[in-house]
């Protein structure tokens, strides 16, 4: 299981546009495009609404205290936070290779980087696999456990059990709704972004050089030029024991479920 985290206000703005069917205009400096660089002019439509359609990846902030000792920190975001702490592309490649159609539909924030003389395109956000169509409504309830709180999840239905608003006295548990979404990586796209590390970190301290410590959930919406003009959705932390990503270990592909819901993205997996 991954650990829970930030859900942006830019996510609840765009909640917002929906539910009261106007124009969604991204405030100036909060989108990826921006950052980068590649500046195109927001469509500013009813129908013009983003939805959540890529992932980007974050590398860890661990430190390496003595006798190469990983210190593990978690990462905790403000929700105005547009990107990750250290993005890390899923693929760099010389320039001279021209973008395929395949990477050009696959990927979004396409960055050119010079490095030693040599200049690269690197692309930051992939699309996100599947997204399930199906919304799920849990109970979370609260309890101690060994000194410890933990959160139990049990299935819930809101037609049955609130057919009429009622008091509720148990202030130890809530209720949510969510929806799946499947993020994966392939060996040979764990080695692209091993590749990326090396070109970009390469003082980067063995022990932690390649764990990715975070991903995020971008929106974004095509225009007439193409590109999505993503903006930060949902940080999820995944630097820790639970779900891992080590991209130098190539021998394995990688996938994980993520659970969004209306204050959370929670993985699964």
């Amino acid at each position: 299981m991954m650990i829970t985290n930030t859900k942006t206000i830019y996510s609840d703005a765009i909640d917002i546009c929906k539910k009261l069917n106007i124009p969604y205009i991204p405030v100036s400096g909060t989108t990826l495009n921006e950052k980068y660089g590649k500046l195109v002019p927001y469509p500013q439509t009813i129908d013009n609404i983003p939805y959540l359609n890529w992932w980007g990846l974050g590398l860890s902030i661990a430190s390496v205290v003595d006798n190469g000792v990983v210190s593990t920190t978690n990462i905790y975001h403000d929700p105005t936070d547009i990107d990750v702490y250290i993005p890390i592309p899923f693929k760099i490649k010389r320039k001279s290779s021209s973008i395929t159609t395949e990477e050009a539909n696959k990927y979004s924030i396409i960055v050119e980087k010079t490095i030693d003389g040599i200049v690269y395109n690197l692309f930051y956000l992939k699309r996100i696999e599947t997204i399930s169509s199906e919304i799920n409504y849990y109970k979370l309830t609260k309890d101690v456990v060994w000194s410890v709180e933990e959160l139990f999840t049990s299935g819930y239905n809101p037609a049955t059990q609130h057919i009429k608003s009622i008091p509720e006295k148990d202030n130890m548990s809530f209720v949510v709704a969510n929806a799946k979404l499947k993020i994966a990586l392939t060996k040979i796209e764990k080695s692209y972004i091993k590749e990326a590390i090396d070109l970009l970190y390469p003082d980067r301290a063995e022990e932690i050089k390649y764990n990715i410590g975070e991903i995020c959930l971008y929106t974004g919406r095509p225009t007439p030029l193409g590109l999505a003009i993503p903006q930060a959705s949902y940080f999820v932390n995944i630097d820790s024991q639970y779900n891992p990503l080590v991209v130098n270990d190539i021998d394995t592909a990688y996938d994980a479920t993520i659970e969004i819901g209306n204050s959370t993205a929670r993985g699964v997996s």
